[in-house]
């Protein structure tokens, strides 16, 4: 599984980017895939947990 990390302090070159790589998703489909990524989905509350132990 490969992840995209952001620092858990936001600035607005974090959000603009996290943005970008959503909508590139949401307009082509996803050519996410080149990149080696097969989706992009935001984790739930749970699944941080999760990676944090």
């Amino acid at each position: 599984m490969t992840l995209v990390v952001a620092p858990s302090h936001r600035t607005t070159a974090v959000d603009t980017l996290l943005e970008a790589v959503d909508q590139i998703q949401i307009d082509s489909g996803d050519p996410l895939h080149m990149l080696g990524l097969d989706g992009w989905k935001t984790l739930t509350a749970a699944e941080q947990q999760v990676l944090e132990q």
